[in-house]
């Protein structure tokens, strides 16, 4: 019979590994063609990756093997996934965009992988160092940028259509693979308490705005949203440069 202790530390696992499926039925999706699919697969992994920490705290089952189960799921879910994606949706067919030669546009879709692969390697020395501050992140997560990628493909294929992203993405692979790297801040998403500030509650009901509006209109509103939480790193970088120039290199 198992042990009820075993039976509770296994149940993260399980959110975990579904992180882990849901980007191979990703890989698969986008080796098939089918591309929004592909994009929505990744954001349901990036839920099971977002559940499986919180299960773990609660069922009081946290150990380091979860932790490294959980990098090696995410560099596959949010790493390969959307490398693939975007080699198969925007830089496989000849000719590539802005006629690039085909190993940039190879060495562009492997850049999701090779920031991703960066990022989980300092956050774990970071959090094995006991370094990563609770409320926000030192660069940007390997799940925002993938779910970054995975929206905007499904808002500009359903808005703009299939030739307008493969462009844009030329831009954008490169600035996400940057901000995972950088030492740019990300804030966390915040928890609700009683003792909670008027500024984290406001915080808690923006994000409720946000899961709202996604729940209602994904397609449009998705992306966008993330990439307001994008430009809030970067112009809270940017300020803090001039103001708090210091505290920003540390």
């Amino acid at each position: 019979m198992i042990k009820m202790s075993k039976l509770r530390s296994a149940i993260p696992s399980f959110f975990t590994l579904g992180n882990l499926f849901f980007g191979f039925f990703s890989i698969v999706s986008s080796f098939h063609g089918l591309y929004t699919q592909a994009a929505w697969l990744i954001v349901i992994a990036g839920v099971f990756d977002a559940v499986d920490g919180k299960v773990a705290r609660w069922v009081n089952s946290a150990s380091e093997f979860g932790a490294e189960l959980d990098s090696l799921c995410d560099i596959v879910s949010f790493g390969l996934a959307p490398s693939m994606l975007v080699y198969v949706y925007a830089f496989s067919a000849v000719p590539l965009p802005f006629d690039l030669p085909i190993a940039v546009g190879v060495f562009l879709a492997f850049l999701p992988s090779l920031g991703g692969a960066i990022r989980l390697a300092r956050f774990n020395v970071m959090s094995r160092g006991k370094t990563e501050h609770k409320n926000y992140f030192v660069g940007l997560p390997i799940p925002a940028s993938a779910a970054t990628i995975a929206t905007f493909i499904v808002f500009t294929h359903s808005v703009y259509g299939i030739d307008y992203a493969p462009k844009a993405l030329v831009f954008l692979l490169p600035m996400l693979a940057f901000l995972m790297v950088s030492k740019v801040k990300y804030h966390a998403l915040p928890q609700l308490t009683f003792k909670q500030s008027p500024k984290g509650q406001a915080q808690f009901l923006f994000v409720i705005f946000c899961v709202v509006a996604m729940a209602v209109a994904p397609v449009k509103t998705a992306f966008p949203l993330i990439l307001l939480y994008l430009s809030y790193g970067i112009l809270r970088a940017v300020f803090g440069l001039f103001v708090h120039p210091k505290a920003v290199a540390h």
